[in-house]
């Protein structure tokens, strides 16, 4: 609903599948966010018809509501991310632990 960029995950079929179960989990936020947003419109609707100090701070409450739910979206998107990127980081210690034991076999081969 507000943005589709959630990494870059070329060539990686789990990264794939991390975005993809979050984009499902996310949606329910995205319902959120618009049910919020069109309160917010109807209430503005309401207001300049008849303005009243009640109304305006249902308005004020309703806006920030939304910004709220903005804020959620993007910090599950950088969430996501992180997720990704920490699972590359424990690929990478893997492989290298496995290269340095390698290196341990091959010069304790040589040893003897």
């Amino acid at each position: 609903m507000y943005g589709e960029n959630w990494g870059d995950v070329a060539g990686d079929t789990n990264a794939d599948a991390i975005i993809r179960d979050r984009k499902d989990e996310v949606k329910a936020l995205n319902w959120v966010g618009a049910i919020i947003f069109l309160g917010f419109i109807a209430t503005c609707i309401w207001y300049a018809n008849s303005p009243s100090p009640g109304l305006l701070a249902f308005l004020i409450f309703m806006a920030v509501m939304e910004v709220g739910v903005l804020i959620q979206y993007e910090l599950w998107k950088s969430h996501t991310i992180l997720l990704i990127a920490e699972r590359r980081v424990q690929l990478v210690e893997q492989q290298l632990l496995h290269i340095t034991q390698g290196i341990s076999e091959l010069r304790s081969d040589r040893s003897y």
